[in-house]
């Protein structure tokens, strides 16, 4: 039984090692989220914005909280977007993902097992750019506040990893690099990282409540600035059900693009 999970144990290896020469990398995106926040916060004061408004526009008192857990999100997002589809990427024009389909590996499942570096990667740039947010919530509202809202981001995070795969598959397929980018500004957008969906068009916000970052970003508000348990679970089962229609949607076009990729021999 061991022996035949040293292959999968081999690719977990060699994307840790990967993770291990990035960390720097990472270290450096939770530094751009806070000097981000910062600016944004600062920039409220100078303006004259009041929390009042504030308040009345999002339902939640603090600013400065409310941006870090949306922007913290919208970070751990692009990375796992950008991290999967450079891995994918690199795979398949190596040959390495062909040449698993000749061993007794499922590709499927190496593709799989190669995320739980990027999930740890992932919740290492969650945990420290939201630190502040955690304090608050483990002292206000408990460990379970927090353990709920990790659990929604990983569950969360299983679309965002598939989206990494299949827009790898894209841009080989009609040879488009920018579509990695474009993905990234519409989660951006379309997210409510900085402020509430219902200020978008109504188009948009259809578009948003499509997108697992959005559910992921309003549970985590939730749960770790407000203590809505009844809200967070809410969310977490539309994010649950939203992820397994990603999962089964993922599997078909990532066949569909493999397929296509082989046909015209990329």
């Amino acid at each position: 039984m061991f022996r035949g999970l040293r292959p999968y144990l081999a690719i977990v290896e060699s994307q840790f090692r990967v993770i291990a020469r990035e960390v720097p990398e990472l270290i450096s995106i939770v530094l751009i989220v806070y000097m981000f926040i910062g600016v944004l916060y600062l920039g409220g004061r100078l303006i004259g914005s009041g929390n009042e408004l504030f308040s009345a526009a999002t339902g939640y008192d603090d600013p400065f909280r409310y941006q870090l857990v949306g922007v913290s999100i919208i970070a751990v997002s692009m990375v796992v977007l950008s991290s999967m589809s450079q891995f994918a990427n690199t795979e398949m024009l190596s040959g390495r993902i062909d040449s698993l389909s000749l061993t007794p590996v499922s590709v499927n499942i190496a593709i799989a097992v190669s995320s739980i570096p990027f999930l740890l990667a992932m919740l290492l740039v969650f945990g420290l750019s939201i630190s502040p947010v955690i304090a608050y919530a483990l002292s206000s509202y408990g460990f379970v506040s927090v353990a709920l809202s990790i659990a929604a981001l990983v569950v969360g995070m299983v679309p965002v990893f598939i989206f990494g795969v299949l827009i790898s598959m894209i841009v080989l397929v009609y040879k488009a690099p920018q579509i990695v980018n474009l993905v990234q500004a519409l989660f951006f957008i379309l997210s409510g990282a900085l402020y509430p969906i219902y200020v978008l068009p109504h188009i948009l916000r259809l578009a948003a409540g499509g997108l697992p970052v959005t559910h992921i970003i309003e549970v985590s508000r939730s749960l770790l600035l407000a203590g809505a348990f009844e809200d967070g679970f809410r969310g977490f089962y539309t994010l649950a059900a939203l992820s397994l229609v990603y999962v089964a949607l993922g599997y078909i076009l990532i066949r569909r693009f493999g397929s296509l990729l082989r046909y015209r021999g990329v």
